[in-house]
């Protein structure tokens, strides 16, 4: 899908010089590459804009991981993320060939792969027609890019003819050299290969027209004739010298003839389905078949995870290389180490001289041969070493023989390599939809089911096995009844096929054959594991499951457990499934893990606790982040035991990391949840336990917290006066000074601001007793916005410039960003009387963004931008265009977020900017939509600011009656602004010589005898009955 939504090319450019250069490059750096020519405080001020806008339409904040790493100083495209980029697989597939270290004419079939794929992907010159003009730094670097990687296609397609040539595969040769001169019409190299190739094919016609073309190109473009070599072919074709068709392929011809079979074997099993995908997967394995120290190559990975379907691919792909051919032979049928050789020996057709030492007989039979062999399904003949005898003997005394082997787990003998099979990738839906077709004809995706098929096989972990099965039920199921029932039940994966293999018959079979395969201590350690979710480190597997560094390591050998690149473990959701139900055949075991699980990630998260009230909380974040499955649980388990005295410690900790991360939603229904469980319990006993009480009040009031951050303000309302009413009477002072301050942040935004102050210094006063460091800053805050909003910006100053001293203090950057944002928007309303104010806010703004963009917090950022565009529209002038710029970059972040109270207010800040440029019909938009909002969310004050903006569009529109009504309507309200009360103070001044007393009368009258929420719903009412007027009208 093409990415669009660039503001500009230095958007693009940034981008395109991140992803190549994959180092971390200092923004010093990336400013002065873009902006060379402008200072460095604007060029980097521009970088930061750049930053966002690429951000935004690459998807940055939702990918997972990353694609960008941000710093204060840095920023670098980060390789671990989701995406796929074609100059630097270009130069991957050509340094794989290099390192393979053959002259170009000897390269092995899976280089030439490699660089086929190389110069496919090689569409043209890098960043073709693609300039910044204002930019020669930026031009000088993609020049040396552009040279660079035109120089490297040239030689992959001078290497390749080389190969083809060598080969006597003449057509591939030429092309390679067509496209060589396509690229460079004067490269004489290429005229020369064409040359000999053309001669060696039998065009010696075409081979001397070749020589005439070079001479051509060269004269008229260089002014040159050809070089000596190039002239001294062209006369060994003339005079006959070099001539004469040749066939056959010419590694043959190199090779003694007693190695050369006259009838290959070739005796792999004929598939029944096409192959589908791992292209990658192939190019690896035919490299590594290909290198002449890989001799014992093992395919590992879980049972239906492919390993036998690829081995027969990729031994069908090497079946030319081996002159005695191919054969395949099937383990899964023997019971011991001793059936192998006899097993290998009728795969190749060999009969034994006599019963006596049937090893030694094979191994001089093999001793000549050059061949592949496959052993399928080794994992159950490993025990004993008898099957391991007969590897490593052709190993030591068959060199021409290799070894393709798949098993649950490695060899481990001297010698082996190891190549992990995983899920099919991009190709697992395109399996589910070729098997579906299978089982009813003409079985199309529709675009409303491929996110359930994208579902499917992220449940099965993209294996094919699990695909197949999974496909076969869509004659009965839709695709999301299918997930549905894979969530639910594990044996739902089965097929009726009678000639399945017995083990390949459902997924379950399968986990049976790798169970029965393990010891005693694996299985017990496989079961509690299955405690975990989200994935496990070291020292919580020793913890929880009594599980060693050394059973992690056999059971990760096994392919039953994953170890990612950050060191942690995980099973997948099958597996841990099937692991689960094992658990739980015995109860007392099962409640024990859980038990140890949930108490260990109590603890875990009380000593992470200490990480966010500092000033590492992003680094607590992230660790919590990468838990927060585990945490989940725990808490849930706690919340379902009635453990008040495990929850209460976690209380906290929980609602820092989802207000920290902007989690507002997922925090909701964590708390709800908890709260809902401990109400269930609470009514379950006569006289419940006051810590349990206790608790219950502190988890309603961080429910009513992420209920108003989410923009549901009466719901907010609701469970918080539920939890001041249960706190009140209770000995549990920090839990209802949560509560009280959750609910005088809620009474601001509404409007009433007396009963927000009652409740603040109320949660303060309690904090205070108990000696919190912490809430003094969070009262310093909701006061300073208290006063803000009351008009009273001394005040509201004062407070916050209290505010930043002390979290600055602590240490606290989230902090430190919203009281620096605080201030800056106070400081910016004394800006009409202290100009200097306008300067001070905007340098508060700046290191905001910046310490902001370092933790990627979403909220500091819109709130940024927010503040950013009141300064832009205060100066006035060509600034308001930039204000109007910066509302919508904070739009666009606030409805990301899910913050409609902040949501609504930028819309009206945005309608403002609009009205000051004329842009009167954008503006009405904004404002109803602000007016929409506000309504949902019963927050009056906001309501008022959007019909104080109506009323002066009303006004430039002369529709002065309407005009009246609107502005009376705030006038006369006392949760009206200062701000709102004074634009709609003009709109009446405007109006006082235009109305006679009566319509002033009468629509003062209407006013009064209608409530707001009533106004309210009438003006949004004749808004949308006009606009559908309108639209039908134009029908």
């Amino acid at each position: 899908m093409p990415v669009t939504g660039f503001e500009s090319d230095k958007v693009r450019a940034l981008l395109v010089y991140l992803a190549v250069e994959t180092t971390s490059q200092r923004r010093t750096a990336l400013s002065g590459l873009l902006w060379p020519d402008m200072p460095e405080a604007s060029a980097r001020h521009n970088l930061s804009q750049v930053l966002f806008n690429l951000r935004q339409v690459i998807g940055d904040r939702e990918a997972q991981p990353p694609f960008l790493l941000v710093s204060r100083d840095a920023i670098q495209f980060n390789p671990a993320s989701d995406y796929t980029l074609d100059v630097a697989l270009f130069n991957r597939l050509l340094a794989e060939s290099d390192a393979h270290g053959h002259a170009h004419s000897k390269i092995c079939e899976a280089c030439a792969h490699q660089l086929q794929q190389a110069v496919t992907l090689y569409q043209g010159d890098f960043l073709h027609q693609f300039f910044l003009e204002d930019s020669a730094t930026f031009e000088e670097w993609a020049l040396v890019q552009r040279e660079q990687l035109h120089r490297r296609a040239l030689t992959a397609l001078s290497n390749l003819a080389a190969y083809h040539e060598h080969r006597a595969d003449f057509e591939a040769a030429l092309r390679s050299c067509e496209r060589q001169l396509a690229l460079d019409p004067w490269r004489e190299e290429a005229h020369q290969q064409m040359m000999r190739i053309l001669v060696r094919s039998g065009q010696r016609s075409a081979a001397l027209a070749q020589y005439e073309s070079c001479r051509r190109i060269l004269a008229q473009e260089l002014g040159v004739e050809p070089s000596p070599e190039t002239r001294a072919l062209y006369e060994q074709i003339r005079t006959g010298a070099l001539s004469g068709k040749e066939t056959g392929r010419q590694e043959d011809k190199d090779k003694p003839i007693s190695t050369i079979s006259q009838s290959p074997l070739f005796n792999l099993p004929t598939q029944l389905t096409p192959f589908l995908g791992r292209s990658r997967e192939r190019a690896d394995l035919g490299r590594l078949l290909a290198d002449p120290t890989c001799r014992l190559l093992a395919l590992t990975g879980p049972g239906g995870i492919g390993k036998t379907r690829l081995a027969l691919q990729a031994a069908q792909d090497q079946q030319t290389a081996f002159a005695q051919g191919v054969a395949f032979v099937a383990l899964a049928p023997l019971t011991t180490g001793e059936q192998v050789t006899p097993a290998i020996a009728e795969a190749l057709h060999y009969s034994f001289d006599g019963p006596t030492d049937l090893q030694r007989q094979l191994i001089n039979h093999l001793r000549p041969k050059v061949l592949l062999l496959v052993l399928d399904n080794f994992e159950h003949l490993l025990a004993g070493g008898e099957g391991l005898a007969i590897v490593r003997a052709i190993l030591q005394e068959a060199p021409g023989v290799k070894l393709l082997v798949t098993s649950h787990e490695p060899l481990n003998i001297q010698g082996e390599w190891i190549y992990e099979v995983a899920g099919l990738g991009q190709d697992a839906a395109e399996l589910f939809v070729q098997s579906a077709r299978r089982v009813r004809a003409g079985f199309v995706l529709q675009a409303e089911e491929q996110p359930w098929v994208e579902r499917i096989c992220r449940l099965v972990d993209e294996m094919p096995l699990g695909i197949e099965l999974a496909a076969s039920w869509v004659r009965l199921l839709s695709c999301a009844e299918i997930a549905g029932e894979i969530e639910r039940n594990l044996d739902f994966l089965a097929t009726p096929m009678r000639d399945a293999p017995e083990r390949h018959r459902s997924l379950r079979a399968v986990f049976d054959h790798s169970w029965h395969l393990l010891n005693d201590s694996e299985r017990q350690g496989l079961q509690r594991l299955a405690v975990f979710r989200g994935g496990f480190g070291r020292e919580a597997a020793e913890a929880v499951a009594g599980v060693s560094l050394s059973l992690l390591s056999a059971l990760v050998a096994k392919s039953l457990l994953h170890r990612t690149a950050t060191g942690r473990y995980d099973l997948h959701e099958l597996v841990r499934q099937y692991a689960a139900a094992r658990l739980h055949q015995d109860a007392e075991v099962a409640a024990l893990t859980q038990k140890k699980h949930a108490c260990y990630f109590a603890t875990w998260l009380q000593q992470a606790d200490r990480a966010i009230r500092g000033a590492i909380q992003p680094e607590g974040a992230a660790t919590i982040r990468v838990e927060i499955d585990n945490i989940r649980l725990a808490w849930d388990w706690a919340v379902a035991q009635g453990e008040a005295a495990q929850l209460q410690p976690l209380i906290f900790t929980l609602y820092w990391f989802y207000d920290y991360t902007n989690r507002f939603e997922e925090g909701t229904e964590v708390f709800h949840q908890a709260a809902a469980g401990l109400q269930s319990l609470v009514e379950q006993l006569p006289s419940p336990p006051v810590g349990m009480l206790g608790t219950l009040g502190h988890i309603l009031a961080f429910e009513g917290w992420f209920n108003m951050r989410f923009g549901r303000l009466l719901k907010a309302r609701e469970v918080l006066n539920q939890s001041v009413a249960l706190l009140r009477p209770l000995p549990a002072p920090v839990a209802l000074s949560d509560a009280l301050r959750a609910q005088g942040l809620v009474y601001h935004l509404t409007g009433e601001h007396q009963q927000s102050r009652a409740c603040l210094e109320e949660s303060l006063a309690l904090k205070r007793i108990h000696g919190d460091d912490w809430e003094p800053s969070f009262q310093l805050l909701h006061r300073g916005l208290l006063a803000y909003a009351q008009g009273d910006y001394q005040a509201s100053t004062t407070l916050l410039r209290e505010l930043v001293a002390i979290v600055r203090r602590l240490g606290h950057a989230h902090a430190i960003a919203r009281a620096l944002l605080r201030l800056s928007a106070s400081l910016l309303a004394l800006g009409v009387d202290e100009p200097a104010a306008y300067d001070e806010a905007e340098q508060l703004v700046e290191e905001s963004l910046q310490i902001s963009q370092i933790h990627e917090d979403r909220s500091a950022r819109a709130l940024a931008f927010d503040v950013l565009g009141m300064i832009a529209q205060s100066r006035g002038g060509e600034r308001v265009a930039e204000a109007i710029g910066w509302f919508r970059q904070s739009l666009a972040l606030y409805r990301e977020i899910g913050d409609r109270w902040s949501l609504a207010r930028v819309l009206n800040l945005l309608g403002m900017a609009l009205v000051q440029l004329d842009h009167h019909e954008e503006a009405a938009a904004s404002f109803y939509e602000a007016l929409t909002t506000a309504l949902a969310l019963e927050t009056l004050p906001q309501a008022l600011e959007a019909l104080a903006g109506l009323a002066a569009l009303a006004l430039r529109a002369g529709a002065q009656e309407q005009a009246l009504l609107l502005a009376l309507s705030v006038e006369t309200h006392p949760q009206a602004s200062p701000k709102a009360r004074e634009r709609v103070g003009q709109v009446h001044q405007s109006l006082a010589a235009q109305l006679t007393c009566a319509q002033v009368e009468a629509i003062r009258q209407q006013v009064e005898h209608q409530s707001l929420v009533e106004f309210v719903e009438a003006v949004i009412h004749a808004q949308t009955s006009g606009g559908e007027s309108r639209r039908t009208h134009s029908r």
